[in-house]
């Protein structure tokens, strides 16, 4: 008895001191990162890669939560108040919010040009940029669409006193049914999907095919975050990385995780918007949420041009690449 009592108490020492040393026994001690991401918007396609981030976060000791968003609720306000870590949120946006002192940091990107277009009712002839004059566009103030709108009209020579100019809902409702307006602003991975479900026929302007283009929506902290715990950034960055990398390898199954994640969507539309975008969530040059110094001082530029932000702003301290540039070179770890 006192030989197999031994053996015993031999035996669990070894299973100890295996677990202080990090052998092939798991620390107990060992806690799970937890990370918070809140969305810009109700659930929709551009969850996608969130979603299949949150799936695979407990194979990377990342415990990884979506908050929804809404139409009144900002992921700025949400991060700087301290109940979430990240957010989305579109790229002119959190420079202008830095511009009053947010100190707030891109740390990727998730649409690494604008997916802003320009759409018109096939009978209404508009084929190009120019025909915008003699119509009534529908603006959508203070939105990303609007900055490009105006860089458009602007960088192409077109006479705006031919432009006649209302504020257009989010709703489709008055763009179908309505003549208030003959052009309005859209997302192509949107308004477009609904359209070609309901078999209207419609034109498109894509600012891209008139030299304008620029970085969308990213993924966003506090400075405070990136300078005293970027291991919890690296994760964040990893998992949302590796999610949209899986997403582009397989959007099927993608929206199906998201139909899991909120029932209500209409997996067609959602699958069918995905497809549409997939170009737009890819990261530049094929590098996932990546977007280089130069598409960045080409965005302050052209809100300089606009005059939204002073001459003398440094963008420079809106952004980190370094984390994503860690993913591109190692790829996901656990933490």
């Amino acid at each position: 008895m006192k030989m197999k009592t031994i053996k015993i108490v031999s035996f669990l020492i070894i299973l100890i001191s295996l677990a202080s040393c990090g052998g092939s026994v798991k620390n107990t001690d060992e806690k799970t990162v937890q990370i918070s991401l809140r969305e810009a918007w109700f659930p929709w396609a551009g969850y996608a890669g969130e979603v299949y981030a949150m799936k695979l976060g407990k194979q990377y000791d990342i415990d990884f939560t979506i908050a929804q968003g809404a139409e009144d609720i900002d992921p700025i306000k949400m991060v700087l108040s301290g109940t979430n870590d990240f957010g989305i949120a579109s790229a002119e946006n959190l420079i202008l919010a830095n511009l009053k002192g947010a100190g707030l940091v891109s740390v990727g990107i998730l649409n690494y040009k604008s997916a802003t277009c320009f759409l018109a009712l096939q009978n209404k002839n508009v084929h190009t940029l120019k025909d915008f004059e003699n119509k009534t566009v529908g603006v959508l103030t203070a939105t990303e669409t609007e900055t490009i709108y105006r860089l458009l009209l602007a960088r192409n020579d077109i006479d705006i006193s031919k432009i006649k100019e209302v504020e257009a809902p989010f709703d489709l409702g008055t763009f179908l049914s309505t003549d208030a307006y003959d052009i309005r602003p859209a997302f192509i991975y949107d308004e477009p999907v609904t359209l070609d479900l309901n078999r209207v026929q419609y034109t498109m302007i894509k600012p891209e095919d008139y030299g304008v283009q620029m970085i969308g929506a990213v993924y966003f902290t506090s400075r405070e975050l990136v300078d005293n715990h970027p291991e919890k950034v690296q994760a964040f960055v990893d998992i949302i990385a590796e999610g949209w990398k899986k997403t582009l390898e397989n959007p099927t199954y993608a929206i199906e995780l998201l139909k899991v994640y909120d029932p209500t969507i209409n997996e067609q539309r959602e699958l069918a918007s995905l497809e549409k975008g997939l170009d737009y969530f890819k990261g530049e040059g094929g590098k996932m949420l990546f977007a280089s110094d130069s598409s960045w001082l080409k965005l302050a530029d052209d809100l300089k041009y606009l005059q939204r932000i002073p001459k003398d702003f440094d963008v420079g301290s809106c952004y980190n690449n370094s984390f994503i540039n860690t993913y591109l070179k190692d790829g996901i770890k656990s933490f």
